[in-house]
């Protein structure tokens, strides 16, 4: 009988001697990690062999070299492997190729990933995120972000809605806002078909609450989160999907400016 080691073990072993062809890591297993080596950085330091059946390294979600391996605003990077990855270097053949795939590529975070990946002869190649089935809209926000009227006219809800927020306290609050909003009967507020999503929330408390939301017909049909819920995903069982963000961005660029509700419509 199997152990759970004995298999372990025996899934390293086949990676190590190039049984699968592709090899999905994450940055912090590549290098120096809380202190000591993960498997994968030490097969790349001791194991030419391994190294060498590496043909190309693709980066997914690119930007998060920027955003999460590089210092901003005067804060440590959050995750900082993510800037150590041009590491590879050392390790693998010079002419392997490397790609980096982003949704999220303006022209400074470009530039910091093609300088810290030291890409020279490089390729883009770029296509639309417009699609036939997405409408692009926005609404004026009346008032500030924290006065939760201008998210009414999503109520009553009759498809799942996603909103996305910058504050954690502005998700917590707006969910509450629509959990007992004045369109609903009596009978059906507070019963937790709004709900709230951040990194601040116990794993239990979000894998049941996502799936409550990605069930057809499940019991959560507003989701308020913020850009922990941004990364992955896909909801392929419900008919319709709306996605909102209230971009508080136009606000530190102009602080007498008005805000904008952003909308993306899938039908």
């Amino acid at each position: 009988m199997q152990t759970r080691r004995t298999i372990h073990y025996y899934g390293r072993y086949r990676i190590k001697n190039g049984h699968y062809p592709v090899i999905i890591v994450s940055p912090e297993s590549l290098g120096n990690y809380d202190g000591h080596l993960p498997r994968v950085a030490r097969l790349l330091r001791s194991e030419n062999s391994f190294s060498r059946r590496i043909k190309r390294v693709l980066v997914d979600e690119g930007h998060f070299i920027y955003i999460a391996g590089n210092p901003l605003y005067g804060l440590a990077a959050h995750r900082p492997a993510w800037g150590q990855l041009s590491i590879l270097h050392i390790f693998l053949n010079k002419a392997t190729p490397f790609q980096v795939l982003s949704g999220t590529l303006p022209p400074h975070i470009k530039s910091h990933i093609v300088n810290n990946l030291g890409m020279q002869d490089y390729v883009t190649v770029t296509y639309s995120s417009n699609r036939p089935n997405i409408t692009y809209a926005t609404r004026c926000i009346i008032g500030s972000l924290g006065d939760f009227r201008n998210l009414d006219f999503l109520m009553p809800v009759k498809r799942k809605v996603l909103i996305f927020f910058d504050s954690k306290k502005d998700a917590a609050n707006a969910a509450k806002y629509l959990d007992n909003h004045h369109t609903l009967p009596e009978s059906a507020r507070g019963r937790k078909s709004a709900k709230v999503y951040h990194g601040d929330m116990s794993p239990g408390y979000l894998t049941k609450t996502f799936a409550e939301f990605e069930e057809v017909d499940g019991p959560v049909k507003i989701l308020c989160a913020t850009s922990g819920c941004a990364t992955g995903i896909d909801i392929s069982d419900i008919r319709a999907r709306r996605s909102f963000h209230i971009e508080s961005y136009e606000i530190r660029k102009s602080p007498n400016g008005p805000a904008n509700l952003m909308l993306w419509l899938d039908r």
